[in-house]
């Protein structure tokens, strides 16, 4: 028996080390777990703790503001004079003292406010092609005055003026001096926000070489759809002879009751070798034009 004791007593203190690594592993594990588990707490305390915060200041910011309700609107729209009229609407919290004023502030130039006593109101001619982003109003009564800073940025080239855009899909096709095109040209002349547009003519402008060509008569005479768009459709299939020619394009050409002529390049084709290639580089804006002058250019041209 003694001569296996110490052998008994080694094993039997294996079994208990091995016994213990286990348990001390078990533990590391449940400690990790706890550890993720307050981590996991401790964010969500954290991001509740931020976004009341954020609630906090918006209920600060919400008691500061001198107004409960304003709002904005463009009417009224005129390309060629290159104005337009804002109609807006400001409630103060307050019941109107009398005698008290505002006055709206558009990037620093001033417009007096009529009030009914409950709000104030404006309509007033402003350029149509100047951005406002740096809007205030100022309430005076007296010495005494207070301002608010306003939300709106004013962006009336994008929002009161039309925009004409022409799409093309199709092909351009060359058999000796002939010339193939076949496809669908949309054209659209976007008019929310502003006023109605009544359109006059359409065309399409065709350019060999640079000079143009047969020009397409399309839809005449026509009102915008639901006072937002005016879309026209046109599907494509002819042949002309084109002796010579290493670039064709087409350009859109709208003209409403107004004389206003809108301008929009559809697309080009560009000679290589034997074959005509679309212009990848082309510019697609648009351009206005009263009176034979240009009165406005889109940004992409």
């Amino acid at each position: 028996m003694k001569k296996y004791f110490h052998s008994i007593v080694t094993a039997v203190l294996c079994v208990a080390v091995g016994i213990c690594m286990l348990e001390i592993y078990s533990l590391k594990n449940q400690l990790n777990e706890l550890n993720t588990k307050s981590l996991n707490r401790a964010g969500g305390i954290y991001n509740r703790l931020d976004s009341l915060h954020d609630d906090i200041q918006e209920l600060i910011d919400e008691q500061d503001n001198l107004i409960s309700e304003d709002s904005y609107k463009y009417r009224n729209t005129d390309v060629s004079k290159g104005t337009v009229e804002l109609v807006c609407e400001i409630s103060p919290k307050r019941i109107v003292p009398e005698g008290s004023q505002a006055i709206l502030m558009l990037s620093g130039e001033e417009y007096l406010m009529e009030t009914d006593g409950n709000k104030y109101t404006l309509t007033a001619e402003i350029p149509l092609f100047e951005d406002s982003l740096d809007n205030k109003v100022v309430f005076k009564k007296g010495d005494s005055q207070m301002t608010q800073t306003l939300e709106w940025k004013l962006y009336p080239r994008q929002e009161a003026v039309p925009s004409l855009t022409a799409d093309f899909s199709g092909s351009l096709f060359l058999s000796g001096d002939t010339l193939r095109l076949k496809g669908r040209l949309e054209i659209l002349l976007e008019c929310i926000g502003v006023a109605d547009v009544e359109v006059e003519s359409v065309r399409l402008i065709e350019l060999a070489n640079g000079k143009e060509i047969n020009g397409i008569r399309g839809f005449s005479r026509g009102t915008t759809i639901g006072n937002q768009y005016y879309s026209q459709n046109y599907s494509l299939d002819a042949s002309f002879d084109a002796p010579g020619c290493k670039t064709y394009e087409i350009i859109a050409e709208v003209i409403d009751t107004d004389g206003v002529k809108y301008i929009c390049p559809a697309v080009k084709w560009v000679k290589d070798g034997l074959a005509f290639n679309q212009d990848g580089a082309y510019q697609t804006g648009y351009e206005i034009y009263k009176n034979g002058s240009i009165i406005y250019k889109s940004e992409s041209l």
